[in-house]
């Protein structure tokens, strides 16, 4: 969960400090294989974005399938 709760991705994507971000990815061998997001409010267009940003990051490695969650909140 530590390189996700950074939250340094969120910027590329324009998130504004209004929205709360839900951030559930399925990591395996340092890569995300699976990455879901919310957001509220519901925003299409970011949630992927944040997918995108998150699909592109180096985690630590490990053969066995970790989940990771993380969510920002806008209050």
């Amino acid at each position: 969960g530590n390189v996700l709760n950074r939250g340094t991705y969120l910027n590329a994507c324009g998130v504004p400090s209004t929205m709360d971000v839900n951030v559930c990815a399925a990591v395996q061998n340092g890569r995300a294989v699976g990455v879901t997001i919310t957001t509220s409010p519901s925003n299409p267009g970011i949630a992927s974005c944040i997918a995108g940003q998150i699909r592109g990051m180096s985690f630590p490695s490990h053969p066995r399938l970790d989940v990771a969650r993380t969510t920002f909140s806008s209050k």
